[in-house]
This record gives C-alpha cells, sequence and structure tokens, in this order.
C-alpha cells in the first residue's frame, strides 16, 4: 500500500463519519457472513423466501438443478447449494434461433429471486 493510500485510509479511521459511510458503500460487496444464513433449507422455507412454490422448487431438485438430501421424508437443501442455485447463469450466446431476444429459462429466473431472498447480489 502506498504511503498516500496510508495516509488516507489514517483519515478516514479517525473521522467516525467517513468510517460509517465507507461501511454503507461496501456493504453491498461484502458477502453475506455465514453465521446470518441457517446451514440449509426445506423445500418450505425456500418456498416462503422466493415466492415460488413448493413444487417447482421440488421438481427442480428432482431434475438436479437444486442440490438436496432427503432426510425423515423432507427435502434439505444446504445453504451452499441454495446460493449457487440462486447464481445467475450467464449464457455467451443464445443456443438457438428461437431463443433470441427473449428472456433466459425459468431458471434464471428462478434464481434471480431465491438469490434476491438470500441477500445476494443479483448479476446481470
Amino acid at each position: 500500500m502506498s504511503a498516500t493510500a496510508r495516509a488516507m485510509l489514517a483519515e478516514v479511521i479517525a473521522d467516525a463519519e467517513a468510517l460509517a459511510d465507507l461501511a454503507v458503500g461496501i456493504a453491498p460487496l461484502l458477502p453475506v457472513a455465514q453465521a446470518e444464513r441457517p446451514p440449509f433449507y426445506t423445500v418450505a422455507r425456500l418456498a416462503t423466501l422466493t415466492g415460488l412454490s413448493r413444487r417447482k422448487i421440488g421438481n427442480d431438485i428432482r431434475r438436479g438443478d437444486l442440490a438436496a438430501v432427503k432426510r425423515g421424508g423432507y427435502w434439505i437443501v444446504p445453504a451452499d447449494a441454495a446460493a449457487a442455485y440462486a447464481t445467475p447463469v450467464v449464457s455467451a450466446a443464445p443456443s438457438s434461433r428461437r431463443g433470441r431476444g427473449r428472456p433466459e429459462s425459468g431458471a434464471s429466473t428462478v434464481r434471480n429471486a431465491l438469490g434476491e431472498a438470500m441477500g445476494l447480489r443479483r448479476v446481470d
């Protein structure tokens, strides 16, 4: 770190108002703390958080779009799998002429909704 950068950082740290402004500015760039989210979700909880139906989430689990394990008759979705599911898929080019100019499939919409519900940044 340069001397100028160190001096600027020292000034920001010394000024409580500047430090608060910096914290607000960088908060959206920081990942959600592990303690703020549960280690896993049930299908019902994911449905509540995202506004999606339990059937849609269950279908995505059966199709392999969402990683989960079945325990005691319930599907358990690890938080990391839910976060990966919530990350939009960015394709370089449309796969066919038919898809041009249309929004991505429902899976992308589901991922965006889940990501927003979990407090993750949306990537467009």
